[in-house]
């Protein structure tokens, strides 16, 4: 040990150069406590990937909605792709560690959207009739009125072209119980709050006939300055679709023209398809009808309506017919009722106009026809 005194290294108790006593000096051992070592690879979470599925589901749900426009069956495909993509956008996500807000974005937009699109769907959204307007009739022949009819035919029934007394060709029409005429038609565009330039068509069919008719979608083209061509459009809704002797259905229609930049003048070539009715003419009553002003879309329709039989028929249709103050048809406001109502059911109803210029009150309004019926087809 080592001399606390002379510093000599000595042994014993004593130091024998300076004899100061020997002092051991205890060792202090120090422990090294144990430092945890967290594992770093478990607290570092790995990024999540973007979701393949997600991203092109959100875009057709949003599209769907752009195509409510155009008509219900496209609306309708569109957004079962979206529901498609972002069902497996879903399932990517919890098995890949992928992102998953747009797909259940997509998933809720693209459902609305199935419904709105089957509810035009159900409006008459069925394929375009064929035009037969510019068919020319097969020119039939004139005939002395004192000859019998009975000697124009042969034995098979055909007419006869053989016999000398045809002079010149000439249409017989046949009488029809069916018939109408367009007692109205107008339209205009107008750009909305977004900047977008809309079109707007409606046009009266009056039932001159003595039977009742029914209406199926129709079809119309606008025509720009110098008769070009600005859009056309099928699948185009009719409220009622039923109507009697006297009354009359409208063709209501507004799209977005997505090839004009400013407002135009239109003129309007409608295509109704009219047929005599198979089915029978239904109507509910509809009570404390009215149009009020709507702080969004402009005005809006309210009231309540009452099934008075027991068909079984889940989609009703409440519409109310718009009028300027010259008495002209100018928009239809609709709504369906798609709960289940039993004979003596009351239920409100309220729907905005969401195709008419915001810019139209209440007051612009001069009066309103309403009407109420269940979804009927005919084919």
């Amino acid at each position: 040990m080592t001399c606390t005194k002379c510093g000599k290294e000595v042994e014993g108790k004593f130091c024998p150069e300076c004899g100061a006593p020997l002092v051991e000096t205890p060792v202090e051992e120090i422990s090294v406590a144990e430092t945890p070592v967290t594992d770093v690879s478990q607290e570092i979470k790995p990024k999540k990937k973007a979701n393949g599925f997600g991203i092109p589901a959100f875009v057709l749900s949003i599209i769907s909605f752009i195509t409510m426009a155009i008509d219900g069956l496209t609306t309708v495909i569109i957004t079962l792709l979206a529901l498609a993509l972002s069902v497996l956008g879903l399932v990517l996500s919890n098995k890949m560690n992928m992102k998953k807000g747009l797909a259940i974005a997509a998933l809720v937009v693209a459902s609305v959207g199935l419904l709105v699109g089957i509810g035009l769907c159900a409006s008459g959204d069925k394929p375009a009739p064929i035009d037969m307007s510019n068919i020319e009739p097969m020119p039939m022949p004139v005939v002395d009125p004192i000859i019998d009819l009975d000697d124009l035919f042969d034995d098979d029934g055909f007419v006869d072209f053989s016999d000398e007394f045809f002079d010149e060709p000439v249409l017989i029409e046949k009488e029809a119980d069916e018939a109408y005429i367009i007692a109205y038609q107008d339209a205009y565009t107008y750009k909305s709050s977004i900047g977008a330039i809309l079109s707007v068509v409606i046009f009266e069919i009056k039932n001159t006939g003595n039977t009742n008719l029914y209406l199926d979608a129709g079809a119309y083209d606008l025509e720009g300055e110098n008769g070009k061509l600005v859009e056309s459009q099928r699948h185009v809704s009719v409220y009622p679709n039923v109507i009697a002797p006297n009354e009359s259905a409208y063709y209501f229609d507004a799209s977005t023209l997505s090839d004009v930049d400013n407002v135009i003048d239109v003129t309007l070539i409608p295509r109704p398809q009219v047929s005599k009715a198979k089915i029978g003419l239904i109507r509910y009553e509809i009570t404390d009808a009215e149009i009020v002003n709507d702080k969004v879309f402009g005005v809006k329709m309210c009231g309540r309506v009452e099934k008075t039989d027991d068909s079984v028929n889940n989609v009703i249709y409440v519409v109310a017919v718009l009028f300027n103050k010259d008495d002209n048809p100018m928009g239809v406001i609709m709504t369906l009722l798609t709960e289940e109502l039993h004979v003596g059911d009351k239920v409100g109803f309220e729907q905005a106009s969401i195709w008419l210029p915001s810019s139209v009150t209440a007051d612009d309004i001069g009066r309103f026809e309403t009407y109420s019926y269940p979804m009927q087809m005919q084919y």
